[in-house]
């Protein structure tokens, strides 16, 4: 990351808008460039500006936010920090900005913004406060505590990796090195590891879970599920049954209830026609009376018309009179009105000269009017201005008066203060000499603890002392005494054992087991066999009886299908002895027409029997009808209940010889498993006594088996006490072991202790003598101003004091000098206004007078006008008498207009009058044919009167209406005499088709709904089955699958575990440390290359027991090392900048530092060793860096050539001066 250039307005004491341009050819040709300025002139204040704009926040000030901003300068509403840089991605543009309200000094503090953009197209990257910095680590490869450790050193940061602890430099490491991802890989492999094994563990219980069945369990219920199919099969015969009982009960019922309907829907028909009577003799009427419409409509249009007209008439010869009264009083107003123009018009020309008299004097007011109007303005306006000035001198004299108070205060205080002034130039050289203080003083507590430390050790090493002596005699007594029990102990267990070794007595103890075992198979063989033996005896006798029943219900079943074949032989017969009997009745009336030698139109025969003798009724025959349906129907249901009882019977046989097959398999299977165990036990199955033996057997077994164990118990126990008392031996030689090691290291660490004391003595020592000479010449640069350090508690609080009271003498000093220049500017405005006030009072006087005289005239012009014509307006008045003039002629020509218009109507109904009268005339002669003729009409169409023709007459809506309800009465008896002989038809074939049904719907519906219930719970039972199976099978098939996944699983856990082994830790350390370090090699390498540029002196070495832990090695003390911490101030400085270059070299594959800021060390360094630091520094430019160097001593101003100088002004604020500096 390289700076280009730096913008920033108001921070600290750098007031107002800055640039600087590091590409400048003096930065580049140097390669190095100082900083400097007086204390507290604003040199970090540049590095501030750095840090602001990139991160937000500043190493002093922490981050800026809208509660708190210490960094904008004093008396501004607005700061911002503006940054250009370089990284291997492109060129950047951050810019960092704060403001008040309103931007005003006083207004409340709003939200930073913060906006990176892409250099020099401006493409906004990021605009978020949280969202910056995050870009410009990914940009720069640096957080904020990163950059402040390797690129921006500032004050009391730049020793911070030297002085940090081993466990605050690991992540130091990681993030300037990039060797974080080792601690990634290695925690990732644990993590994996982990997750290997579970998943594996998870597998093995999964299997462990698996309840499978045994081969001879599932067999067992594929039979199960067998025998209760071919159940359900015969149950579902027997359903079938029950279900056409009841449908053909129901078509009877549902036949039944359709005729008793359609009962009442024709009585209900019977009664709708009646009622309509009367509706039908009223659409007839109507129908003939619409035929006469025509002529009735054209008699009623001729008597209305008579009628309108003979009205007119009346009313015409009503208000004649009336118009012609009209007329005469329209005559009599046009008349008034002419008179009346000719008044108006007379006195309109006797006012004309009156009225213009009056314009002319209304405008000689007007003009006066007119110019006393600007007269008042100005009068106005300058009265203003007279006032405006009396309150400006006022106020100018107020602020005079307040400015000398205020600048006697500020020379007061500065003639009390006057040895500050002083400070500003000694204050640098006192915060010097309090920070070599403060550093002597952090040394001393360090000596001190240190000191105190090593003697707790030597104490501490005293008194631990008689610990492992005490530890070491008892650890021998212990020992003698477990081997006294020892020797007790094997001497028993002999005894005990009797001679035999303990597996020998284990291995009888496994014989006996065995014996046990099988004796115990014998046993169960034994049972299993006499069980299956008196099943199969059972199953034979249920075979047997079975296929007996099986015999005789197909017998019978061959009987009862003899018989009713048989039963619908006669049954057919019968049924066509009927059907002819009833051929013959329906043709009654074509019987009686035939005559005797006549042929028969049907069958063409000449003699006629059933003319007179009809055939016997059918009631005989019907009645056997019905029996031989009755017998049948019994006939078919016997039928069924063989079938059922044979289907049974088959069922019942073919399971009993499949469990007979069964059965005589597991005994062969029972011998076959007898046959070893007897060979092995030495008894034969076939003894009466079997079952004695074997009792006897196993109780002999169990006997020595007791025994047995009662050896092994006690022996083992003998054993395990054995292994205690060897365990607890071996556990006191340890611990003999460690005592006197312990006791080793503690006469060590007594003689460490003392050495370290007899030097940390000496230490003290010579730095109490070196803190008094530093705190004297401090108080001594303290004398002038009337402070004295007599503790170092005190230092900071001083140092405090002193700045507060050089920055108050500066700001009273500023302000002084403000107070005179305005002193000055106050006097010489107060004179200036004093001159307007009295210019203003002499223009008011003289147009004052004028207004007066002005008004005057004005008054008498206006009393004489009031005095002739009052307030009217002469204009007004003259276009008033016109208006009236205008209006009278506008009467004058509208009353003519009236007059004429009356004559008109008055002749117009005089003629009217006489057509009208003509008119009815005519219209009587025509009506009396019209009326003659439709009477005739009437009475041929059989209506007594017109009155009973117009009572006759329907409107149309009506009339269809009762057409159509007519029509639908018709279409419903059609209807219902189709649906009577549908119904009809039906009930003689259900007739024909029933059977007998013994049983009642309800009882019925309970068997079926029993056969039902039983059905289903056979098919559960199925589906229970085979629900089982097919979860049996899943089991076996998941079994397979998770013993190939168990054993893949096992090569990639192996896999995971190799590499577990050798780089994987939960923490990620054992990978990273490894990865550290190798790195920590490189950057000491990197830091001594840099450090032997420096001084030959020292040289850096890793400590051995902690990897992340420095020593030095001074080889000006015959190669002694020693703790980094224990460096001074100039050899801190030296170290650090050594591992500060060391750590960019490193960095420059993952963070390519070109920029480096140093703001502090050089004031500890002697000529010589700044010399080297400087030159070592200069070099760098051959690697492309730029090195910034911050201070105030002036030995580096000197060695330095490219300089940007921040000089202090008056008032607390700073300029800046070099290359590439301006002011915007």
């Amino acid at each position: 990351m390289r700076i280009l250039s730096l913008r920033f307005k108001n921070l600290n004491s750098l007031h107002g808008e800055w640039h600087i341009d590091f590409t400048h050819p003096e930065y580049e040709s140097n390669g190095i460039f100082a900083i400097t300025g007086p204390t507290g002139a604003g040199k970090s204040t540049l590095l501030d500006a750095i840090a602001l704009a990139l991160y937000g926040q500043t190493p002093r000030l922490g981050r800026i936010t809208k509660a708190e901003n210490e960094i904008m300068s004093r008396r501004t509403g607005e700061c911002f920090a503006e940054l250009h840089f370089e990284t291997a991605k492109g060129q950047f543009c951050v810019h960092w900005s704060h403001h008040r309200a309103r931007r005003q000094p006083q207004g409340e503090l709003q939200q930073p913004k913060h906006e990176l953009s892409r250099s020099p197209e401006g493409t906004i990257l990021a605009n978020q406060l949280s969202a910056v910095p995050k870009e410009i680590e990914q940009l720069t490869g640096m957080d904020f505590e990163r950059f402040t450790r390797s690129m921006l050193l500032a004050q009391g940061s730049f020793a911070v990796f030297l002085q940090a602890k081993a466990d605050e430099r690991a992540p130091i490491l990681e993030q300037i090195t990039g060797t974080g991802i080792y601690s990634r890989i290695s925690m990732l492999v644990h993590e994996r590891h982990s997750a290997e094994r579970k998943k594996l563990e998870f597998i093995e219980q999964e299997l462990t879970r698996l309840d499978l069945l045994t081969p001879e369990a599932e067999q067992q219920l594929q039979q199960q599920q067998q025998d209760l199919t071919q159940q359900a099969t015969a149950m579902q015969l027997t359903q079938k049954n029950y279900l056409e009982q009841l449908q053909q009960l129901q078509l009877i019922e549902k036949n039944q209830e359709e005729h008793q309907q359609l009962q009442l829907e024709q009585q209900q028909l019977t009664q709708d026609l009646q009622a309509f009577e009367p509706k039908a003799k009223q659409i007839h009427a109507a129908q003939s009376a619409q035929k006469l419409l025509p002529q009735y409509t054209q008699l009623r249009s001729t008597r209305d018309d008579l009628l309108k007209n003979q009205q007119q008439l009346d009313q015409l010869k009503q208000r004649l009179p009336e118009i012609e009264a009209k007329r005469d009083q329209r005559q009599r107003a046009q008349e008034s009105a002419r008179q009346q123009l000719a008044t108006l018009q007379q006195q309109l020309e006797q006012s004309r000269p009156e009225f213009e008299a009056i314009r002319a004097m209304d405008k000689e007011i007007a003009r006066q009017n007119t110019a006393l109007t600007p007269l008042i303005e100005s009068e106005q306006k300058q009265l203003a201005l007279k006032n405006e000035a009396q309150q400006n001198r006022d106020q100018t004299q107020h602020a005079l008066k307040s400015n000398a108070d205020a600048l006697t205060q500020c020379q007061q205080f500065l003639s009390r203060h006057a040895a500050t002034a002083q400070l500003g130039n000694d204050l640098g050289d006192i915060r010097h000499q309090a920070h070599q203080l403060q550093q002597q003083h952090e040394q001393q507590q360090n000596t001190q603890q240190a000191l105190l430390t090593a003697q707790n050790h030597f104490v501490q090493a005293q008194q631990q002392e008689q610990d492992p002596l005490t530890q070491e005699a008892d650890a021998k007594a212990q020992q003698q005494q477990i081997d006294a029990q020892l020797k007790t102990l094997l001497h028993q267990w002999s005894s005990r054992l009797q001679g035999k070794s303990l597996s020998e007595w284990h291995k009888q103890q496994l014989t006996l087991n065995q014996k046990k075992m099988q004796l115990s198979s014998a046993r169960e063989l034994l049972a299993t066999h006499t069980a299956l033996l008196t099943q199969r005896q059972e199953l034979q006798h249920e075979l047997t009886t079975a296929q007996e029943q099986s015999t005789h219900s197909e017998q019978q079943l061959k009987l009862l299908e003899t018989q009713r074949d048989l039963i619908e032989a006669n049954r057919s017969q019968l049924n066509r002895s009927i059907d002819l009997t009833h051929r013959i009745q329906a043709l009654e009336n074509e019987r009686q027409r035939l005559e005797q030698g006549e042929p028969c139109p049907l069958c063409g025969a000449t003699e006629h029997p059933y003319t007179h003798d009809m055939p016997a009724d059918t009631g005989d025959t019907e009645r056997e009808l019905s029996a031989l349906q009755a017998q049948l129907n019994e006939v078919k249901q016997q039928i069924r209940q063989s079938e059922t009882a044979h289907a049974r019977s088959q069922a019942t046989i073919a399971q009993n010889t499949k469990a007979l097959t069964q059965i005589a398999l597991q005994l062969q299977q029972c011998e076959q498993k007898q046959a070893p165990l007897a060979a092995s036990l030495g008894i034969a199955m076939d003894s009466p006594q079997i079952e004695a033996e074997l009792i006897a057997a196993a109780e002999h077994v169990e006997k020595e088996l007791a025994h047995t164990a009662a050896i092994i118990a006690e022996a083992e126990q003998q054993e395990k006490q054995r292994l205690e008392l060897e365990k607890s031996l071996s556990e006191q030689q340890k611990r003999q072991q460690q005592a006197e090691q312990a006791l080793a290291l503690i006469r060590q660490t007594q003689q460490h202790a003392q050495s370290e004391i007899q030097r940390l003595t000496h230490d003290q020592t010579a730095q109490a003598a070196r803190a008094t000479k530093i705190q004297q010449q401090l108080n001594q640069s303290l004398l002038p101003y009337a402070e004295q350090l007599e503790h170092i508690d005190q230092l900071e609080p001083l140092l405090t004091r002193l700045s507060q009271r050089l920055e108050q003498w500066q700001q009273q000093q500023q302000t002084a000098t403000e107070l005179n220049q305005l002193q000055r500017e106050l006097t010489q405005r107060l004179e200036y206004q004093t001159e307007q006030l009295v210019l203003s009072e002499q223009g008011l006087a003289s147009l004052q007078l004028q207004l007066t005289q002005a008004k005057l005239a004005l008054q008498q012009l206006q009393a004489e006008r009031q005095a002739r014509f009052a307030d009217q307006d002469p204009s007004i008045q003259e276009a008033q008498l016109q208006q009236r003039i205008h209006s009278a002629r506008s009467d004058v020509e509208q009353a003519e207009q009236h007059y004429q218009q009356q004559q008109t109507e008055f002749a117009s109904q005089q003629t009217h009058l006489g057509l009208l009268t003509n008119t009815v005339q005519q219209q009587l002669q025509a009506l009396q044919p019209l009326e003659y003729d439709f009477i005739q009409q009437l009475q041929q169409a059989n209506f007594t009167s017109e009155e009973h023709y117009v009572a006759s007459c329907l409107d149309e809506a009506h009339l269809q209406q009762l057409v159509q309800a007519q029509h639908a009465l018709a279409q419903q008896q059609v209807a219902l005499r189709t649906r009577l002989d549908s119904n009809q038809q039906q009930r003689q074939a259900l007739a024909q088709q029933q059977t007998v049904i013994e049983d009642s719907k309800d009882t019925l519906n309970q068997r079926l709904t029993e056969t039902e219930n039983e059905l289903t719970q056979l098919q559960q039972q199925i589906g229970r089955l085979s629900q089982q199976l097919a979860l049996n099978q899943d089991k076996k098939d998941q079994q397979q699958q998770q013993l190939q996944q168990s054993q893949q699983q096992q090569k990639e856990l192996s896999k995971w575990a190799q590499l577990h082994s050798l780089i994987g830790s939960a923490d990620g350390k054992k990978f990273r440390n490894f990865a550290q370090g190798i790195t920590f090699d490189i950057l000491v390498g990197q830091a001594n290359r840099q450090l032997q540029k420096m001084t030959k002196r020292y040289v850096l070495i890793r400590d051995l027991e902690q990897p992340l832990d420095l020593s030095i090695m001074d080889n000006y003390q015959a190669g002694e090392i020693r703790s980094t911490k224990n460096l001074s101030g100039g050899e801190s400085f030296i170290v650090s900048l050594a591992l500060a270059l060391g750590l960019s070299t490193m960095a420059s594959q993952n963070i390519r530092i070109d920029s480096l800021f140093l703001d502090e060390g050089f004031g500890t360094l002697d000529e010589n060793a700044l010399d080297i630091a400087l030159e070592t520094l200069s070099s760098l430019q051959h690697e492309g860096k730029l090195i910034g160097v911050i201070s105030h001593v002036n030995a580096l101003k000197e060695r330095i050539g490219t300089q940007i100088q921040i000089q202090p002004k008056m008032g607390g604020k700073s300029v800046l001066t070099g290359p590439g500096c301006q002011r915007r």
